[in-house]
């Protein structure tokens, strides 16, 4: 394990500045692991009785600083031992296949949070502006809402809408755990083969912003896809909205493993 490689010049906030000082701590402290951080080999931050004296702040403002660090998902905590910096980039992911399989591949440890789970009429609008060929809109889907984590940190926001018809029976129960691809093959014997996807930039709502841990208008990447079979039959259109930072897509179009 190695330490958290941190600034050798002294940083002083400012106790009577417009922001908070535990803002500023973490502000400085998120500096440093976006520049010393490890995928290979952890990285220890110093403990709160050492960043106190190096701010020379509180232990209350470093703990707030921490507990900033870890709701945005850059550090992770193991009791009686610290705090860890997370891994902040992931390569590798394409935006067309498989999150889990992606992430696993990247070496990250995948899962999801289940959000929503509601029977909608249609497909948003985006959808329409950037894939061709999409069904007629006398039809109902299942949307299935999720944040997807890797090593536990939320870097996207997924709405997948699946056919009612193509997927009868389908209850929130059985997507709530494990990949959705497993489960639709398991239940409904389909295979996910090919996907076509578009991709654009944007900046994060409110609501995005609340799902990822980011500010609002913070940027993010967007990627509208549909998914088929080998027999081209139209298994699930998604709509992906990856945070901008530390996170990299690759574009192509590819076969679904």
């Amino acid at each position: 394990m190695k330490a958290l490689s941190v600034s050798k010049v002294r940083r002083f906030v400012q106790k009577t500045g417009a922001s908070p000082v535990y803002r500023q701590v973490a502000d400085l402290l998120e500096r440093d692991i976006q520049q010393g951080s490890s995928r290979s080999e952890r990285a220890a931050l110093p403990s709160e009785n050492e960043l106190a004296a190096e701010f020379k702040v509180s232990r209350v403002t470093v703990r707030q600083a921490l507990d900033e660090l870890h709701r945005k998902g850059l550090i992770y905590r193991e009791k009686g031992r610290g705090s860890y910096a997370r891994s902040q980039h992931i390569g590798g992911v394409t935006g067309f296949g498989s999150f889990t399989s992606e992430v696993e591949n990247a070496g990250s440890k995948p899962t999801s949070r289940v959000v929503n789970f509601v029977k909608v009429s249609s497909l948003p609008d985006g959808m329409k502006r950037h894939l061709a060929n999409l069904p007629p809109n006398n039809r109902s889907y299942h949307c299935l809402a999720r944040v997807r984590c890797a090593d536990s940190r939320p870097v996207a926001y997924e709405e997948t809408y699946l056919d009612t018809e193509t997927y009868p029976g389908l209850e929130r129960a059985d997507v709530e755990n494990g990949s959705l691809y497993a489960a639709m093959l398991r239940i409904w014997g389909y295979q996910p083969a090919w996907a076509d996807a578009a991709i654009e930039p944007s900046v994060a709502d409110e609501a995005i912003a609340k799902h990822l841990g980011i500010k609002v208008g913070a940027p993010v990447v967007v990627a509208w896809r549909v998914t088929s079979s080998e027999q081209d039959e139209v298994l699930e259109y998604v709509r992906s909205v990856y945070r901008g930072d530390g996170f990299a897509l690759t574009v192509r179009r590819l076969k679904i493993s």
